[in-house]
């Protein structure tokens, strides 16, 4: 790796022409061919600096006299907003329908100059379609089936940042596009791998799975239960998404981050059963505390336990049926789990002059509950929303999908954002928000193979050769209109 300073005076210049030189493409520039140009940060002085790797480096060095550029040790530098060689076409996924695509909108939602190529077996394209959080700009549609596709996508991963896999352990060998191949192609390539059981282990490894499965083996489908109910699964996003999208997400990050270190990518074991409870670290520490009770069995003792709606203070309640809303079960959700939010909570439920038991008192809780839920059916879940607001009762409504959409505070705060394609129907939006990045709005749902030509004219494929692709079924396109290139 080496750094040039570029002399004061014509830096736009100098800059500008660097930049677009850097900007390459094709299959004349090696896979480790990489450059940033930095505007260097010391004091009240402001000067451009060209980092460069691989073939990069060769090429700088070769024109370092026509730019006037000076050798100099890496300092403190911060990469300006303005000039970049790094592509766009930052991430590629093998797709199917699978958690790994949320991972990938969190990228494509969240970087406004994020663009997603997919590498998709044509038996699964429909089913891709279908998956609610697929929200590519880039498709592209191959066909697993061909000899030829591993070198497609082998010459596609050897350009982008990231590459996401969501099969099981040894899939992506036997297509020869594991790890050890693409990393030794692109030593800077971060390859996430998204499974269930994890790459290693036991048998569990090669078995099928769900959500509650995770849940199950990594001891975290325990804490999800009250009283003495069965443990129930809080539909789909505690393994899949929160332990298993995110996680990856987490770890492209993270590899990310050491990346502009060393300069090194590095393979992500995103396993769905690891990351459920890790993400439950807390609620594990607390069990060896003593704040979660476990029975002689090692369970959770769900009806001592304040997090899984044990005491009257943090609890669901049903409400008084709303006449604008007939046969629809209306809740509150509470908990007030410090005294003084307590103390609110009294007041607002009119029990604040009344002598009680203390708050922790667990032998009066069932009959403190059994109060609790009498006092909630004499008002509309709205009319109690009405009274807790801007108060620290801890005390809001249940709300379902649209409502939380319609709802003032996500408004206010664009929690939600309209479907494309679907008049009349919100989704949640990129979070979490930030300040000069903010994220994009959602995007349609892909067409498979929509982008099958530009994605491969845009990573160095000529046309004929794209053409040949198509002939030999090696790769597919799918559009409503015409191609336009």
């Amino acid at each position: 790796m080496t750094y040039w300073r570029v002399p004061e005076g014509g830096e736009d210049a100098t800059v500008f022409a660097l930049a677009q030189l850097l900007q390459w493409s094709g299959g004349s520039r090696p896979a480790s061919a990489v450059g940033y140009i930095y505007r260097e940060e010391g004091g009240n002085l402001h000067r451009w600096v060209v980092q460069s790797y691989g073939g990069v480096q060769n090429f700088v060095a070769a024109h370092a006299d026509v730019f006037a550029l000076e050798p100099r040790k890496p300092g403190r530098m911060q990469q300006s907003c303005g000039y970049a060689s790094e592509r766009h076409r930052d991430l590629i996924e093998i797709d199917r329908l699978s958690t790994s695509t949320e991972c990938e909108m969190c990228f494509a939602s969240s970087l406004s100059h994020f663009k997603r190529a997919i590498a998709e077996a044509a038996k699964h394209a429909r089913k891709v379609t279908r998956f609610p959080v697929a929200s590519a700009r880039s498709s592209e549609q191959l066909s697993c089936q061909s000899l030829f596709v591993n070198i497609v996508i082998q010459k596609l991963a050897s350009t982008v940042d990231v590459f996401l896999e969501p099969f099981r352990p040894g899939v992506v060998e036997k297509l020869g596009l594991g790890p050890e191949v693409l990393c030794s192609q692109n030593p800077r390539l971060i390859y996430g791998r998204m499974t269930g059981y994890g790459q290693g282990g036991t048998e569990f490894s090669s078995m099928a799975g769900h959500d509650n499965n995770y849940l199950a083996l990594s001891g975290t489908l325990d804490f999800f239960k009250r009283g003495d109910e069965k443990p129930f699964a809080p539909a789909n996003f505690a393994g899949d998404y929160a332990g298993g999208a995110m996680m990856l997400a987490m770890g492209v990050l993270l590899a990310l981050l050491e990346r502009s270190k060393s300069g090194c990518g590095q393979v992500i074991d995103a396993a769905m059963i690891d990351g459920a409870n890790y993400t439950a670290l807390p609620l594990f520490k607390w069990m060896q505390s003593g704040f979660v009770p476990v029975g002689t069995d090692g369970h959770v003792v769900a009806s001592d336990f304040i997090l899984c709606q044990a005491p009257h203070w943090s609890d669901i309640y049903l409400c008084k049926e709303d006449p604008a809303k007939k046969g629809s079960r209306q809740y509150v959700s509470v908990q007030a789990i410090e005294p003084q939010f307590y103390k609110v909570l009294l007041e607002g439920l009119g029990l604040a002059g009344e002598e009680l038991p203390a708050q922790w008192d667990k032998e009066a809780w069932p009959e403190m509950k059994s109060r609790f839920a009498a006092i909630f059916q004499t008002k509309t879940r709205d009319e109690w929303a009405r009274v807790f607001a801007g108060t620290d009762a801890c005390c809001v409504p249940v709300l379902n999908a649209t409502e939380a959409a319609a709802h003032p505070h996500s408004r206010r705060r664009r929690s939600f954002e309209p479907t494309p394609g679907s008049p009349g129907a919100y989704e949640p939006a990129p979070a979490p928000k930030l300040s000069r990045t903010p994220g994009s709005v959602p995007r349609p749902r892909p067409v498979p193979g929509a982008n099958t030509r530009e994605v491969l004219l845009d990573n160095g494929f000529s046309r004929e050769e794209v053409d040949n692709l198509m002939k030999e079924g090696v790769v597919a396109e799918s559009r409503k209109e015409p191609s336009k290139l």
